[in-house]
């Protein structure tokens, strides 16, 4: 709900260009540096212990928006919502790769999934209705209310791992980092997450640009975006039984080929109706991906260090969102609009040719 909007808070705020692009990416940027040390930290940690530290960091951080008033106070507090943002997602993605029936895990996968696409779907458009009728100030607050439900959940939910915490032990954690990467099958799984998720980062940096380059209104750009985001939602809800009557390798492949051909068809087609086929086709693609690379990821890892693992992937994921807008934004400038759009076909190929080898 609040993330999408911020550039707008920052811009009512009186920030130039430059510095709401430093609001934005101060969110993310800790993550790169302290995805797999939290990671870690899981292995060692009750479940509930994790969860409650990632609720406390997400309602100061919704407290510290409703009371910011300035570009530091706002970068300080997406710091901060960076940092519970990470800590609840590695440790709910770590508690489901400890259950021990392997069904009721990938059934849960896909439900933590579902729940995070349902989110992206449903919250933007109700920010963007709350700041329309009344203000910024209404949205925060709304915010602080549901970060605080949190703790009610954990209060009557029992949370407990059916792994036990592992004492702590250094050098076994250097080790068990160290047997992630030189595992081939676990850096295919984590490639794979990467090209998907640099490829479709475009959705928040230059296909908007592109969209309006065509000619297409900010009602068209709108809806195009938003039918990625219902067809992302629509595909996690069969992806427990997707990932129990097909192979992880088909639906790998299958990600794959829904993101090359939606984006390979963006820049040379400006209807309608193909654009909102190739945003469908993107969104199928993604939706499969992410509780995909999950349990890939949970299948390669040990149980008592799901943890790191969790870590791994997620450090993967912020680096794909970090360089995706840079290295798009210097390809746009140097070569034009359209090279944006070359370059994840080809991350993709490549990518399949390596996963195709290991596998």
């Amino acid at each position: 709900m609040v993330f999408p909007l911020l550039p707008l808070y920052a811009e009512s705020l009186g920030c130039t260009a430059f510095q709401i692009g430093m609001v934005v990416s101060s969110f993310s940027v800790l993550s790169m540096f302290l995805a797999i040390p939290i990671g870690k930290l899981l292995d060692k940690k009750s479940a509930k212990w994790t969860f409650f530290w990632g609720v406390l960091c997400n309602i100061t951080y919704s407290v510290l928006l409703l009371l910011s008033g300035s570009l530091w106070a706002l970068m300080l507090a997406q710091v901060l919502g960076g940092m519970g943002f990470l800590i609840l997602i590695v440790s709910s993605q770590a508690y489901i790769s400890g259950f021990s029936d392997k069904r009721y895990m990938e059934k849960s996968f896909g439900y933590l999934s579902f729940a995070a696409a349902l989110g992206q779907t449903v919250g933007p458009y109700l920010g963007g209705k709350i700041i329309t009728n009344f203000n910024f100030a209404y949205m925060f607050g709304l915010a602080v209310i549901f970060a605080i439900l949190g703790l009610w959940i954990l209060k009557l939910q029992e949370v407990k791992s059916e792994i036990e915490p592992e004492p702590e032990d250094t050098s076994k954690e250097k080790i068990k980092l160290g047997a992630y990467l030189a595992d081939l099958p676990m850096l295919g799984i984590l490639l794979f997450t990467f090209v998907i998720v640099f490829s479709i980062s475009l959705r928040s940096s230059f296909i908007p640009v592109l969209f309006k380059s065509h000619g297409l209104t900010e009602d068209s750009l709108g809806f195009l975006l938003s039918l990625f985001a219902l067809f992302m939602t629509l595909i996690r809800l069969g992806m427990s039984r997707l990932l129990h009557r097909c192979s992880r390798a088909f639906l790998l492949y299958t990600a794959f080929a829904c993101v090359f051909i939606g984006i390979s068809v963006l820049p040379h087609f400006s209807g309608m109706v193909v654009l909102a086929g190739a945003m469908i086709v993107m969104g199928i693609g993604f939706g499969i991906s992410q509780p995909l690379s999950m349990v890939m990821v949970s299948d390669r890892s040990a149980g008592k260090s799901s943890g790191t693992a969790m870590g791994l992937r997620f450090t993967t994921i912020t680096l794909a969102t970090f360089l995706s807008p840079l290295i798009s934004g210097f390809l746009v400038d140097s070569l034009g609009l359209e090279t944006a759009f070359y370059l994840p076909p080809v991350l993709i190929t490549m990518a399949v040719g390596f996963i195709l080898f290991i596998f």
